[in-house]
């Protein structure tokens, strides 16, 4: 009913009640509130083989779960990033229930690689690293 969706739209306005509001753009890309958006996890494993360290290697990364509360609200999956030479490491965060727009902003700390550059991903279950 009209009422239903006015007392709705008050809550989600109010920060009353849960509503998916879209990403904070001014957030970092892959952040939990800027997340990286894709069609699946093949997509995630495409974006992961792109990303590289700040001396050019490829970091490793494995998947560690999901984060509640996403800014479409959805679940995010969320993996760990690693640049072992560099000691560095953070994590970046997917919501993969969008169809692809071809992401152009590489998390903080990293670079993002041609398409073609792309380091094979693994499998679901192990993660990936570089060769």
């Amino acid at each position: 009913s009209i009422d239903a969706l006015a007392s709705m739209a008050l809550g989600c306005a109010l920060g009353v009640t849960g509503c998916a509001r879209g990403p904070d753009l001014s957030a970092p890309a892959g952040s939990r509130q800027n997340p990286i958006v894709c069609s699946g996890r093949p997509d995630e494993f495409t974006y992961l083989g792109r990303l590289r360290c700040a001396d050019g290697t490829a970091p490793h990364w494995r998947r560690t779960g999901n984060a509640p509360g996403g800014p479409y609200g959805g679940q995010l999956d969320r993996y760990l990033v690693r640049c072992v030479r560099l000691n560095w490491e953070t994590h970046v965060y997917f919501d993969r229930r969008h169809r692809p727009i071809g992401e152009k902003e590489p998390p903080e700390g990293l670079r993002l690689a041609a398409e073609t550059d792309a380091v094979r991903w693994c499998g679901v279950t192990g993660g990936c690293s570089a060769p």
